[in-house]
């Protein structure tokens, strides 16, 4: 490969264009090496090796961004190829602690590092400790529950987690004090590199941290040789190297996350900045001197906080199904808050290190910047609802945002399209987008199928049914979580739940019905008729508040709904020890569902006791949800004979105290050929059974296999 004489001749042409783009050679209007000119990616793709640099300033723009938007695709392209040629298979239950304490073996010193400044952290900072670990080790165990969900509701996350913008804040300050130390430009900047590096490595090379310290590493090297440097260069660099080295970590959501936020500020930050200076200087609100300086640094925070926010929209949406409304005014405030504690809390521990006093003093101050940072962030989750998404609707936002413009043009010829007519156009589209889909859905003909989704919420039962018309029913909603069961729902595409099913007041079984309740419109619920304890009542108050009817369930209440049917079987004053004052296990609904010729059992958390009493008034069916988790109170001999399912579904948690689903269960269920899926093990469950429940298909999460099934001529 020769690069001082002409174009790659010696190579396939499309080995030579791969390699070009890989090495960062420049590149002329017309797509060919330019001769004699070779370009670091690093650095801005603006290094020269053999100082013939591009001619004009537009011709290094041009090569340049080719080489970024190469270098991206190219690291994307080789972490797909390592990822499917190298990912590792499930490590067995067994091996996962071995695996973590060689890691751990590994990176002691890193280890023992963290270890020690923890410790300091938590006697330096006793009443913000959590928050300081956060932001400078990424533990955020020390983080309480209802903060965490505080940051996620304002849309504050990214500050508690270790990413570019903790990096940048640090390698600000240090390159500040070096040069107020009468170092050098270039030394300033080769000491914030060294130190950075030395901060992700000691985190343990987070990749957003890593991205951020390359990224910062290539620019600041280009301006130690006084090259010029163009961001994107630098961008499309970190993420090529960062997709070699890592390719199983840049296809995870938060690495993506993080190189769109930085692509946003490049790209965006800049000109909305100037944008916004402009107008208001043409409202006369220009200031003066210190005044004008001030503003803009103002103006500066905001357009860099709404690029960053607006390039990651689509994914954040399309990945969390919700966007927080507060986000952006909160994190401005946020921010400053951040950008100071950070560097006192780093100084707090130097000093504490070397035992100099004023340790203390600035431990007061990081404390009461981040306890202003949590009355913010507070106030920002109280005030600041989550507006809920779900991929249909942000698909077609997308594609409204997308295709907008052009149809403006075709309906305005010649006229200029005003950036917030495309953004009304957008909101409406993405608000009537799933309304329209569920009334159309709805008086569609029994065509299509429906699944059956039983969710992995831990220990704990969540069953999500779509019907053959689109309707969807929800039966239990799992332990508590932090918007988990939501953001699965809104994944799955549900934009209102028909029916609300609540077997029975455990809290495995009904922790997240709040949080459903106040997330979608309901149509209905439904519960045992047993009000249990506070949570219970709790339910009941949001239910009435948002106007959603509920009503009692009793053996003989059937119901057709999207083209299933569903018949309560349990509990009923007929069936021996389900009355009021039977435990609530026994009380548990029990719901026989038809699609088609399709049968499933869910039982709830029935004992034997029950299944027996209920034998006369079953039949043999395809599906059981497996009582109870599996455990050995349930699924009796005689109940498996009478029901004889092909399929079981156990729905538990990994690594459960319980040891559910017990060994017998398990044997008992193979003993009558039912094939048998469990949660904790397969993930989510999906039964995809067609109109006319003559076949049906089995997906699961985890393992990624698929079964198919059915009994067209079964008789009952």
């Amino acid at each position: 490969m020769r690069a001082g004489g002409g174009p790659l001749r010696s190579l396939p042409p499309v080995t030579a264009v791969a390699l070009a783009f890989a090495a960062g050679i420049g590149l002329d209007a017309s797509g060919l090496p330019l001769p004699g000119t070779v370009f670091l990616t690093g650095a801005g793709c603006l290094i020269p090796l053999f100082l013939r640099p591009l001619p004009g300033p537009h011709g290094r723009t041009r090569a340049a961004w080719r080489t970024a938007v190469a270098a991206a695709l190219l690291g994307v392209l080789a972490a797909g190829v390592l990822h499917g040629r190298a990912a590792p298979d499930p490590a067995p239950r067994g091996s996962r602690a071995e695996a973590r304490g060689a890691a751990a073996a590994d990176s002691s010193w890193s280890v023992k590092a963290r270890a020690a400044l923890s410790a300091r952290i938590e006697r330096r900072f006793p009443e913000e400790g959590g928050i300081v670990a956060a932001l400078l080790l990424a533990e955020r165990d020390g983080v309480d529950r209802e903060l965490r969900d505080a940051f996620r509701r304002s849309g504050t996350s990214h500050l508690l987690a270790i990413s570019g913008f903790h990096v940048g804040v640090i390698a600000g300050w240090i390159v500040l004090l070096l040069r107020l130390a009468r170092r050098s430009r270039r030394a300033a900047a080769g000491g914030a590199v060294v130190l950075v590096w030395g901060y992700v490595a000691l985190l343990g090379f987070p990749g957003s941290a890593v991205r951020a310290a390359t990224i910062f590493a290539l620019v600041a090297a280009g301006r130690a040789f006084g090259r010029p440097v163009l961001g994107v260069g630098a961008w499309g660099s970190a993420l090529l190297l960062i997709s070699l080295a890592r390719p199983h970590e840049v296809l995870g959501i938060g690495t993506r996350l993080s190189f769109l936020g930085a692509l946003g500020l490049l790209l965006w930050a800049t000109p909305w900045a100037d944008r916004l200076g402009e107008a208001f200087d043409r409202r006369g609100w220009g200031g003066h001197g210190r005044a004008r300086t001030a503003r803009d640094a103002v103006l500066a925070a905001v357009a860099a906080s709404a690029a960053a926010q607006w390039a990651t929209l689509p994914l954040a949406a399309g990945a969390f199904q919700q966007v927080a409304l507060a986000g952006l005014p909160t994190t401005l405030l946020a921010t400053p808050l951040v950008s100071f504690a950070l560097p006192g809390a780093l100084l707090t521990l130097a000093l504490d290190v070397v035992h100099l006093p004023g340790a203390g003093w600035a431990a007061a101050g990081v404390e009461g910047l981040l306890a202003a940072l949590r009355m913010i962030v507070e106030a920002g989750g109280r005030h600041g609802p989550l507006l809920h998404l779900s991929p249909w609707t942000v698909g077609c936002a997308v594609a409204t945002a997308v295709l907008a413009p052009g149809l403006l043009r075709r309906l305005r010829p010649g006229r200029r399209r005003p950036p917030g007519l495309v953004f009304v156009v957008t909101v409406v589209a993405a608000l009537l987008a799933t309304p329209l889909r569920d009334g159309v859905a709805a008086h569609l003909p029994n065509t299509r199928s429906a699944d059956l989704h039983f969710l992995d919420v831990g220990q704990g039962d969540a069953i999500l049914i779509r019907t053959p018309r689109g309707r969807w029913i929800l039966v239990d909603t799992g332990p508590p979580s932090l918007g988990h069961l939501n953001r699965e729902l809104l994944r799955l595409g549900v934009g209102r739940i028909d029916l609300l099913v609540l077997s029975h007041p455990d809290l495995d079984h009904i922790g997240g019905a709040a949080a459903v309740l106040r997330t979608f419109p309901v149509g209905a619920v439904l519960d045992p008729g047993a009000i249990r304890g506070g949570r219970w009542r709790e339910l009941l108050e949001i239910a009435e508040a948002r106007g959603v009817p509920w009503r009692r369930g009793a053996a003989g209440d059937r119901f057709r709904l999207g083209g299933a049917r569903l018949a309560v079987i349990s509990p009923g004053p007929a069936i021996a020890g389900t009355g009021p004052e039977a435990p609530p296990n026994d009380r548990s609904i029990v719901l026989h569902l038809q699609i088609g010729d399709f049968d499933a059992l869910l039982t709830g958390d029935i004992p034997v006791e029950v299944e027996r009493a209920l034998l006369p008034s079953l039949v043999d069916v395809e599906l059981l949800k497996v009582a109870h988790h599996g455990s050995r109170t349930s699924t009796a001999p005689e109940f498996l004979q009478v029901v004889r399912p092909e399929i079981a579904v156990v729905q538990v948690g990994r690594r459960n105290r319980f040891g559910h689903p017990v060994p017998e269960v398990v044997d008992r269920l193979e003993a009558i050929g039912a094939e048998l899926f469990r949660t904790d093990r397969d993930g989510r469950v999906t039964v995809r059974v067609t109109a006319d429940g003559r076949s049906w298909r089995i997906d699961r999460e985890r393992a990624g296999a698929a079964e198919g099934g059915g009994r067209p001529d079964r008789r009952r």
